[in-house]
């Protein structure tokens, strides 16, 4: 096993073994301390340990990692801060679910470079967590699940009733110069811009045609919708993938770290050489 495997890994997975799975703050924080110390880790290899000063080191993994572990950590500490009144059982369960996932997806990706690890390596972060969420879950059976919403009572938007004709959106991408942008990165970006003079919800809708692109949006991009003209109408399309050097995270066409991202019809493809997915 290298120096890497065996520092940045033991320090990134390495956790406290014994948990009182009736405490439910005290395991949430556990986890949360435990992306944070994640992510600290991550960028400081990445930093200290760039490609250049390794050869092999998995740069465009550890970056994901970065993303997944900061992406993950806010909405855990929403969980244990005065904020978690505020937060139904249905939001603990999906965060924690989703922090599971993130530290799978983390340690997928450094597999798929080539560093792998005693699996037993991985288990107390994994464990801390998901104790965490069979706490919640069982918190969330005994009070009963949270209504569904369907869609934003502030804007009045419903997924299943915003139709093109008839609703307007606040920002439009066409191709041929029809809308305010020509890309949708350009309306990502300007979104981006707008800061707080944004909508409270705002609606991106790409009209049809194949979009050559590879489109993230950021975690501070909250409440955004798109809407296109429908499947195989609004096709975004794009070309990274594992066997050019990508990590199966980072290869996503439509990439979203954000809350509240609402996406309806469009068709998302990963060019594969000559085959599409």
């Amino acid at each position: 096993m290298s120096c890497f495997s065996a520092t940045f890994l033991l320090h990134l997975l390495l956790l406290a073994n014994f948990v009182s799975c009736g405490r439910e703050l005290e395991v949430v924080e556990m986890a949360r301390e435990g992306m944070l110390h994640a992510a600290a880790r991550a960028r400081g290899f990445k930093t200290l340990d760039g490609p250049s000063q390794e050869s092999g080191f998995p740069d465009g993994a550890v970056g994901d990692c970065v993303k997944l572990y900061e992406e993950a950590e806010p909405r855990l500490a929403r969980l244990v801060s005065s904020e978690r009144k505020r937060c139904s059982n249905d939001d603990a369960v999906t965060w924690l679910s989703a922090a599971l996932a993130s530290h799978s997806t983390c340690l997928d990706g450094l597999g798929e470079k080539g560093w792998l690890f005693e699996a037993r390596q991985a288990r107390n972060l994994t464990w801390v967590i998901r104790e965490a969420l069979a706490v919640s879950r069982a918190r969330r059976n005994r009070r009963g699940k949270r209504k569904a919403l369907t869609g934003n009572s502030g804007q009045g938007i419903n997924l299943a009733t915003w139709n093109a004709a008839t609703s307007a959106a606040d920002i439009v991408v066409a191709q041929d110069g029809s809308g305010n942008y020509r890309t949708i990165n350009e309306a990502v970006a300007a979104l981006g811009r707008l800061g707080g003079n944004r909508p409270q919800r705002a609606v991106v809708y790409v009209k049809s045609g194949v979009y050559k692109e590879k489109v993230e949006i950021g975690r501070d991009l909250k409440n955004v919708m798109f809407v296109g003209d429908g499947i195989d109408k609004t096709v975004v399309t794009g070309s990274q993938n594992v066997q050019d050097g990508a990590t199966t995270f980072n290869s996503a066409t439509f990439g979203k770290y954000s809350s509240h991202f609402q996406n309806i019809p469009h068709k998302f493809q990963s060019r594969l050489d000559s085959a599409n997915a």
